[in-house]
């Protein structure tokens, strides 16, 4: 700011001229004065003491003045002139006072004012100071508050959750602080830059302004105060200078420190995203970038990921990550320090390890052979062949990014006489553990002596087709090598082989025949060959391989076979027994169907489906366990085992085919499981043994011809869940006496219940929409039968040829009528027909025979309101004599 300042200083010089009268005290006292009045004045209170001192002189030398004149007067000897002379001076000196007080008055009131103003300017430069002051507050704040954002960032520094977003907070608050914090001392700076200037421009001119006014004479305690409040000001603005400095050092000091931490960071030798198997361990490297002696790490893991490091130096190490037994994805987070205060931090992910596909054993041949084994997985792991085996056992592997791995070994020949070896390989991963390990096992080199054959047609196809060195036989060393057999493999001699036992020295096949070669089986139409050995490591018989070896008594099936082709047995008519291996899952169609000789068999407990006409005609067969995993059994299975006397079907089957068990005719009893929701069409026809059956209460269906002609079976409940009665369903359950139809079936078939000739009364519950043609025909002993409401339709011949049925309702909602319903019944009088409107008749061409040949008198009550009606319907005019009117509310006949 700029100050005006008016600085008035009182210089009086009294020059005493004598006129020729001496007196030295007057001109000691003026010269005093003099003197006294050309000394620099302190302060204001200083310079009017010092005026006033001065007028006090002159007064004083005016009284000497006086008496000097007095005594001139007195003195005889006195010059006028020189008394007249000190009467001038006496006046010069009056009026010096007069004007000196006043002057002093005057000037004591503007040195007053000048004071009022100069402190008022000085209350300013103090105010100044305080402003100046809080200025250095107001940087102390800024150097406090940073002071205490430093720390606020970095208290939550070791918050492992936080400190990625924390360090980038951190970067950013510091970049825009330290832009704000400089601006603001370059503001300050200017500020205090701008204040002295003006302050030394004010005080400058104000100090010239003075100089010039008083001939260059300055109160020297103005002076000092002034120059005092310079160095005021001075000290002030050097000590925020320093201020200033401190706190810019202390931002380089702080960048310094936000370098290091910028510079500070940790390197690992794998990448994120590695694999871990459940419980196993991995360990990676670490090297710490711009560390000291003091650095330090740290790690954690999450979601059950345990970390430990393993430090090497200060800067240098590994870090041992161990997964959670129970698997699952994790991470584990890395935090290192240095001595100097700087530090990092990272992040890395770790997924659950797979390894799959591996079998426990793998069996090589025993020349020179290259097994390949795949897996899938996504771990790191190394191949560890033991010692002892690396000099017959090698590996090559390729890995792939998906990670589908192909391990390739290389097998040495094993040599003739050496016992069968083997080797357990090791995956490890890097920290040695072992993640996975298997057998390789390479058998023994068979003899090169020749095999033995027993019947001469075997060895001549054998040394025709497997003969390697020519010389006109075939060694155990030479069948060893055989992989497979093809298709007819006798040829023209199929029908003269009598026994191949030998086979089993063919110790490398694994299929016998070909699947899906269903009439050409490696040893089809062998129908002399008596015994067959299948070798130890066969896994599948191929479709139709024995198909017709009617002179094939007994088969031992090795336990490696998992799959049983179609018609692989077929036609075995001289088989007694067979034990299929656990290993099998499904029995193929036809597989043993016409081994009518085989007595007993037993399907082991992982067989899930049997084929159609797995077991058809095996009439010898009297009982059979289906096991608990079987959920399918296919069309005709077991039809024809006239022998089985019973069966039972576990719970998981779900629905039984067409004609599984028809012509079962030993079946004296069976149980549906629960978990069938369906009974296909003739499972049961014929089982003429069939004496009673539960349906459970989840099948819906009930097929067409399902217990056809089970003529011993005298009772069976249907029950709610039924919806449809398929045709011919219970046809010829001679011995059947009664049934009910439930409320949930709407359609009773075809011939459903025909030729029950036992049957006495049916119920059809509300639900049946139609009952279809022949449904009851030939069910002589029925005598009543109850239709709910809600038929809409009867079809042809439905109630023919029941003779022993004398009465009839037909409920108000049937609206159509087929061609000889009730032909035929020739003990029915009573026909009640509640419909208003006559259901239509059907007719055979132009002929109705609704109800031809019923007993004789036959009446038909209709509703008293509708008999003309009926009486002139086709196919009800035909019988109009017979055609009453009936009050159905009061039950009367109404003439």
């Amino acid at each position: 700011m700029k100050q005006t300042l008016h600085l008035f200083l009182a210089l009086f010089a009294l020059l005493f001229v004598g006129c020729g009268y001496d007196d030295s005290a007057i001109i000691d006292r003026i010269k005093n004065l003099e003197k006294n009045q050309n000394t620099k004045i302190a302060t204001i209170n200083e310079q009017i003491e010092a005026i006033n001192n001065s007028i006090a002189s002159l007064e004083a030398a005016k009284a000497d003045l006086d008496q000097r004149i007095k005594d001139a007067q007195a003195d005889a000897d006195a010059n006028a002139e020189d008394i007249a002379e000190l009467q001038e001076a006496k006046v010069i000196l009056e009026e010096r006072i007069t004007t000196l007080q006043s002057y002093v008055d005057n000037e004591l009131n503007n040195a007053n004012e000048w004071a009022s103003a100069t402190f008022a300017t000085l209350e300013q430069y103090n105010a100044l100071a305080e402003d100046v002051a809080q200025l250095k507050g107001v940087i102390d704040g800024p150097d406090e508050v940073l002071k205490n954002w430093v720390n606020e960032q970095l208290a939550g520094y070791y918050t492992i959750a936080e400190v990625d977003a924390m360090l980038e907070a951190l970067q950013k608050s510091v970049d825009e602080n330290n832009e704000t914090l400089q601006e603001d001392i370059e503001e300050l700076s200017t500020k205090v830059d701008n204040m002295k200037a003006e302050l030394t421009d004010a005080y400058t001119k104000a100090i010239e302004e003075a100089i010039n006014t008083n001939n260059g004479v300055i109160d020297g305690k103005i002076a000092e105060a002034i120059a005092a409040v310079n160095g005021r000001i001075d000290s002030e603005v050097a000590a925020i200078s320093t201020r200033i400095d401190a706190l810019e050092e202390r931002i380089e000091d702080l960048e310094d420190a936000l370098d290091k931490i910028k510079a500070l960071d940790i390197v690992f030798d794998i990448e994120s995203g590695k694999a871990c198997m459940a419980g196993a361990s991995i360990e990676f490297g670490y090297t710490i970038v711009c560390g000291d002696e003091d650095s330090e790490v740290e790690s954690f893991g999450d979601r059950g990921w345990a970390a430990d490091v393993i430090a090497t130096d200060a800067t240098s190490g590994c870090i041992r990550v161990t997964a959670p037994k129970d698997g699952g994805n994790g991470k584990v987070v890395v935090l290192a320090t240095s001595g100097a205060g700087a530090s990092t931090m990272k992040s890395i992910r770790f997924e659950e390890g797979i390894l799959t596909d591996i079998a426990d054993r793998y069996e090589v041949d025993w020349w020179a052979y290259t097994l390949e084994v795949r897996l899938k997985t996504n771990v790191d792991y190394e191949v560890r062949i033991p010692a002892g085996a690396q000099s017959w056992l090698s590996v090559a592997d390729t890995r792939a990014t998906v990670r589908e791995d192909t391990l390739t070994f290389s097998v040495a020949e094993n040599p003739e006489g050496s016992p069968e070896r083997t080797a357990v390989v090791e995956l490890v991963n890097n920290c040695g553990e072992v993640l996975q390990s298997f057998e390789i096992v390479q058998k023994i080199q068979l003899s090169s002596d020749p095999i033995q054959f027993a019947d001469e047609y075997v060895k001549k196809v054998c040394v025709e087709m497997f003969d390697t060195n020519g010389d006109g036989e075939l060694s155990y060393s030479e069948a060893s090598r055989v992989t497979s057999i093809g298709e007819s493999f006798f040829g023209d001699y199929a029908i003269e082989v009598k026994t191949f036992d030998e086979l089993q020295y063919f110790v490398n096949l694994t299929t016998i025949g070909r699947l899906g070669t269903v009439y050409y089986g490696a040893f089809s139409g062998c129908s002399s060959l008596t015994s067959i050995t299948i070798p130890e490591g066969v896994t599948s018989i191929g479709d139709g391989t024995f198909y017709g070896c009617s002179s094939l008594t007994s088969i031992t099936i090795p336990e490696s076979v998992t799959s049983i082709g179609y018609d692989a047995f077929s036609d075995c008519s001289s088989l007694t027994s067979i034990t299929i291996p656990e290993g099998v899952v499904s029995i193929e169609n036809f597989a043993f169907s016409g081994c009518s000789s085989l007595t007993s068999i037993t399907i082991p407990e992982g067989v899930v489906s049997i084929g159609g006409n797995a077991f058809a005609g095996c009439s010898s067969l009297t009982n059979i366990t289906i096991p608990e995993g079987v959920t399918s059994i296919g069309y005709r299975a077991f039809a024809g085992c006239s022998s089985l006397t019973s069966i039972t079907i576990p719970e998981g089957v779900v629905s039984i085919e067409n004609y599984t068990f028809s012509d079962c005719s030993s079946l004296t009893s069976m149980t549906i499981p629960e978990s069938v929701t369906a009974i296909g069409s003739g499972v049961f026809s014929d089982c003429s043994s069939l004496t009673s059956i539960t349906i459970p209460e989840g099948v819906m269906s009930i097929g067409e011809r399902a217990f056809e002609g089970c003529s011993s079976l005298t009772s069976i409940t249907i029950p709610e869940g039924v919806m449809s009665i398929g045709g011919r369903a219970f046809s010829g359950c001679s011995s059947l006496t009664s049934m009910t139809i439930p409320e949930g079936v709407i359609s009773i078939g075809q011939w459903a219940f025909s030729d029950c000739s036992s049957l006495t009364n049916i119920t059809i519950l509300e639900g049946v929409m139609s009952i279809g043609a022949n449904a009851f025909s030939g069910c002589s002993n029925l005598t009543s039968i109850t239709i709910s409401e809600g038929v809409v339709s009867i079809e042809n011949y439905a109630f023919a040829g029941c003779s022993s049925l004398t009465s009839m309702t037909i409920p108000e909602s049937v609206t159509s009528i087929g061609y000889g319903v009730f032909s035929y019944c020739s003990s029915l009088e009573n026909v009640y027909c509640k419909a208003i409107m006559p259901p239509v008749a059907n007719r055979i061409g132009y002929y109705w025979s609704t109800f031809d040949d019923n007993a004789s008198g036959r009446k038909i009550y209709v509703p008293m309101e509708s008999v003309e009606a009926y009486t002139t319907a086709d196919g009800w005019a035909d019988y109009a004599d017979s055609i009453v009117g009936y009050d159905f509310d009061n039950g009367v006949v109404v003439e």
